[in-house]
């Protein structure tokens, strides 16, 4: 069972009408609300426990690609997202009598490199990166059995990435957003859904996986003394 929650009744409602479609009846609910209120989240958890005896996998998907709306962006991208995976840590964790599970985290190829025209939203993608590096660690996994992923979709055709023209900082930037997006190759929503099964299945804690142009890559996060190198020893003054 699928439980799906968001602020859009109407989107969220058609959604499951379209799962149920090809899934069959009651495999799928939609609870209405925002990830930025901490009661709404906890109480979504708190209805798939006793309904379905627990979560599997949290997707962790809010996000807004507007940096009109710089702050309630950093907010829903970055604090919704650490929200989610707390919540998930406390009703999934093994250390909490959970089953353990998955969190994979939606970031975005613009958490890999920069998105210069939509800065805000790029630097939110960038630290869900940093979510899973440090809550994927095995210092986390041993004790929860959690895995925590992330997913860097590149560019799928979805109102985010449809509508993202005229919702940044300026014009200028809207402009530069649009120019960014479009050189980069695009994908349909079924290649993200392919890429998720798989990273469900497969992906160890604490990895990275980008979903671009229908072909799933595994992303090895340097450390940080293979890429740096001594340029001056201020020891000498």
């Amino acid at each position: 069972h699928i439980i799906i929650t968001g602020p859009d009744k109407q989107a969220g409602n058609r959604a499951v009408e379209e799962l149920e479609k090809i899934h069959g009846s009651e495999r799928a609910s939609f609870v209405c609300g925002d990830v930025n209120d901490d009661k709404h989240f906890r109480d979504v958890f708190e209805m798939a426990c006793e309904r379905f005896g627990g979560v599997d996998i949290l997707f962790n998907n809010a996000g807004m690609l507007n940096d009109k709306e710089w702050e309630l962006t950093l907010d829903t991208n970055i604090k919704g997202v650490v929200r989610g995976t707390l919540l998930a840590f406390h009703y999934m964790g093994k250390d909490n009598c959970g089953k353990g599970g998955i969190v994979m985290q939606n970031a975005s190829i613009v958490g890999l490199q920069p998105l210069c025209g939509a800065p805000v939203y790029s630097t939110t993608k960038h630290a869900l990166i940093g979510t899973v590096v440090n809550f994927g660690s095995p210092f986390h996994f041993n004790r929860t059995g959690i895995r925590v992923v992330a997913v860097c979709p590149g560019v799928t055709v979805t109102e985010l990435i449809t509508g993202a023209g005229g919702k940044q900082y300026n014009d200028e930037w809207s402009e530069e957003a649009e120019r960014e997006l479009a050189s980069l190759p695009s994908q349909e929503c079924d290649a993200l859904g392919k890429g998720v099964v798989y990273i469900a299945k497969y992906a160890p804690s604490g990895t990275v996986w980008i979903v671009e142009d229908y072909k799933l890559l595994y992303v090895e996060i340097p450390n940080r003394h293979s890429i740096s190198k001594v340029v001056k020893d201020l020891k000498d003054g």
